[in-house]
């Protein structure tokens, strides 16, 4: 006869995977920076920085709020021991920790972030003159009570009359890595918060002139306003980019001859180049493709990108554009927790 024992909760996990990167910040001494955030607190059982680094548990666990670090990560012990925790402390008292932060403590925790993320990001030590720089951005709405901080109505995927924030994300797709990010009020557009996120690369990636030529930048319809693209060219970046509004689109295709429409990429997918007298004109020289497709229900779609790299042939721009597509999932998986 075997005899079946449950094993103590004090050695049970439910995050083996999250255990291992807990262990390895704490052997490289990575999550040091957040001391650096001085927040006017009095520490009893535990310090700002270990109330953050418990907070930063519960994100990773995929908590949904954080009262949800008294279910998730407070009960078990190893999590917590493999992030230098002999126990987490309890949620009410984290919260009171994140409502202490002023102003100044917020860029200093951004200072930390980015020290942490720069200590191990390879973006620094991109070969600019053997291959571009690929860079996406994208705002994605993150539903929020009312009452919470900068939470208003605006569009969130699905749900109507909600409320919430938007949060950017400027992510580098081959280096696996989110050099940027920042949440607005939730009736913030793409449209607005481009200029400023760009900024912040450049800030973030010491980028010079010359590395500008030499970054790709990735982005929806919401960025591509006709005065954001003219703005990107003028600050020399290599881009595409779907056209903003579907209108245009449309009055694009009507210009466009039947027998001018190719088989695209993607299955059921129609592509064509606009005509140069046709097409959106800017300061700089690029090449606008249309797009159109059938949903299943027989209804007609159509929309444009517009690309700086001319001597992409249709069927490569059309290809270049859809690899948003992994940006996207990455968004949908972060928003699910990476071990929930």
């Amino acid at each position: 006869m075997i005899e079946c024992k449950l094993l103590s909760s004090k050695r049970q996990t439910a995050f083996g995977g999250l255990c291992a990167l807990g262990h390895l910040l704490l052997r490289e001494r990575a999550l040091e920076p957040l001391s650096g955030v001085r927040i006017e607190q009095k520490t009893v059982k535990h310090s700002p920085a270990e109330k953050l680094t418990d907070a930063l548990m519960g994100i990773l666990s995929g908590c949904k709020a954080l009262y949800e670090t008294n279910i998730r990560v407070r009960p078990d012990v190893p999590l917590c021991r493999a992030f230098g925790r002999e126990r987490c402390a309890d949620q009410s008292t984290i919260q009171r920790t994140l409502d202490a932060l002023s102003q100044e403590n917020v860029h200093q925790l951004r200072q930390a972030v980015e020290a942490i993320g720069g200590r191990y990001s390879g973006l620094p030590k991109h070969p600019y003159d053997k291959e571009m720089l690929l860079l996406e951005v994208d705002l994605t709405g993150l539903r929020a009570s009312k009452r919470a901080e900068r939470s208003t109505k605006g569009y969130f995927s699905g749900s109507r009359n909600k409320t919430g924030r938007q949060l950017v994300r400027a992510s580098a797709p081959h280096y696996g890595e989110v050099p940027f990010c920042k949440l607005h009020p939730g009736n913030t557009t793409s449209s607005e918060v481009l200029k400023e996120t760009i900024g912040e690369l450049e800030r973030i990636l010491k980028s010079c002139p010359g590395q500008r030529k030499r970054t790709l930048l990735r982005l929806d319809g919401g960025f591509g306003t006709d005065e954001n693209i003219e703005w990107l060219c003028s600050g020399g970046y290599q881009f595409v980019a779907k056209g903003y509004g579907g209108g245009r689109a449309k009055k694009l295709a009507r210009s466009v001859p039947e027998d001018a429409w190719h088989e695209g990429p993607t299955s059921g997918q129609s592509l064509a180049i606009v005509a140069p007298e046709e097409a959106p004109r800017y300061s700089r020289k690029t090449k606008t493709l249309l797009r159109r497709w059938f949903d299943q229900k027989g209804k007609l779609y159509t929309d444009y990108l517009v690309n700086t790299l001319t001597a992409l042939t249709a069927s490569e721009m059309a290809t270049l554009y859809d690899g948003r597509g992994g940006m996207e999932s990455d968004i949908k998986g972060d928003k699910r927790g990476l071990w929930g």
